[in-house]
């Protein structure tokens, strides 16, 4: 590595060489790999571009789910859940045996029937999977959305953490064209149910206040949110780190 003993000191990079700062003082090494020109123009990186093109096609079907589902998502979801959606996105794409290499895309690829049995079941909070924390069985009618959960006993069926006196389950049923330009979508919230952690037994049933509206694919999620209670108020815990979400349809 080269030292750079000029009198005015700058960084950036000049003829192919880069100037830098580092803690052994200013450096300049030989800039490596190739130009943008190359990579934009030189048929050696056509495979490259493809890749980078089906690359941005799943990063903006992320963006789309992530902003339709943010009203829930807000409240149950990890630090890594963006490239977990991402790769989730990738595996769609891939299911896309219409479109030509470099434009096979996820809005087409979850046209395929195998594409739900890669999105049901996704967790928005790999720290909390929803099979784990609900341990009740639940059935969805997907007509209506409407999603049941009977004979649920909260301490029994619920694994929720140290500190939680109540439950809240929540449903949503959103609609989402991920062929659109941009992506676009509408997601409908159930009622809330709000549980006490005994040993009552409750029917639960989380009912949308309408249909979505539009064209696309209809995804069903449930979440459940544990909360404090302290002196008649609930609040929730530790910034959703216990809560759970995930798609259930």
């Amino acid at each position: 590595m080269a030292k750079h003993k000029g009198v005015i000191r700058f960084t950036g990079t000049i003829d192919g060489l880069t100037y830098y700062e580092s803690k052994y003082g200013p450096l300049v090494r030989k800039k490596a790999g190739p130009s943008a020109e190359q990579v934009k123009k030189d048929p050696a990186f056509q495979r490259l571009r493809e890749n980078g093109k089906e690359f941005g096609n799943c990063g903006k079907a992320t963006k789309t789910l992530r902003a339709v589902l943010m009203p829930l998502l807000k409240d149950a979801r990890d630090y890594q859940v963006t490239p977990r959606i991402i790769k989730l996105m990738a595996a769609i794409k891939n299911l896309d045996t219409i479109s030509i290499r470099g434009k096979r895309n996820v809005g087409t690829g979850i046209m395929a029937p195998t594409a739900k049995d890669l999105i049901k079941g996704f967790d928005f909070n790999e720290a909390a999977p929803l099979h784990q924390i609900l341990k009740k069985p639940y059935t969805i009618n997907t007509a209506t959305g409407e999603i049941s959960i009977p004979g649920l006993k909260p301490r029994q069926d619920l694994d929720y953490p140290k500190g939680a006196t109540h439950a809240k389950i929540t449903g949503g049923w959103a609609r989402i064209d991920f062929a659109a330009t941009p992506g676009k979508g509408e997601l409908i919230l159930t009622n809330q149910v709000t549980l006490p952690l005994n040993a009552v037994l409750n029917n639960v049933t989380l009912t949308p206040v309408s249909l979505p509206n539009g064209t696309g694919k209809d995804i069903f999620v449930l979440q459940i949110v544990f909360l404090q209670e302290v002196n008649g108020l609930e609040y929730a815990l530790k910034n959703g780190e216990f809560n759970a979400m995930g798609i259930v349809g």
